[in-house]
């Protein structure tokens, strides 16, 4: 395998890192040692803006928390609210676009259902009709059965005895 020869960076590569250096991490250097120059200069005993009392240092205590803590959380979990946000309007509108073809379904359950239950009811009135019709002929093909049943009952009696 041949080395890979080597390159020195161009010009404009260079000029490019130190405007970056420049453009951004010195401006936020200097922020982070003026705000550290600043809560010092309030804790430091000798300082013209020395807190002297409890409340005063809550006042900053509060304003760094605030800084420190409660705007990095803000700031991180913003991208996450802006999902579930989203996440809720495309629900939303999904279940919009899905009601009607739901509803129609639903419809269409209830007519089959009803149907069944009107079929299911009519087939009981023509079999409740038929067993009316022809109760007579029930009446005369369980005639011997009646015979029979009242012999095998007395039988059964005379046995027990």
């Amino acid at each position: 395998m041949a080395s890979a020869p080597n390159v020195r960076p161009l010009e404009s590569v260079k000029r490019h890192r130190r405007e970056t250096l420049r453009a951004l991490t010195l401006p936020a250097i200097f922020i982070a040692v003026l705000i550290i120059v600043f809560v010092l200069s309030l804790v430091i005993p000798g300082s013209p803006f020395r807190l002297r009392e409890q409340v005063q240092v809550n006042i900053i205590a509060n304003w760094m928390l605030m800084c420190f803590v409660l705007c990095p959380v803000v700031l991180c979990l913003f991208p996450i609210y802006v999902i579930l946000m989203a996440s809720t309007f495309g629900l939303n509108w999904l279940h919009n676009v899905s009601a009607r073809n739901l509803r129609r379904a639903q419809t269409a359950s209830r007519t089959i259902a009803d149907r069944t239950a009107n079929v299911s009811e009519d087939f009981s009135r023509r079999s409740a009709n038929f067993n009316v019709r022809f109760a007579f002929i029930d009446a005369l093909i369980n005639i011997f059965d009646r015979y029979s049943r009242e012999e095998s009952e007395n039988a059964h009696d005379s046995k027990h005895e």
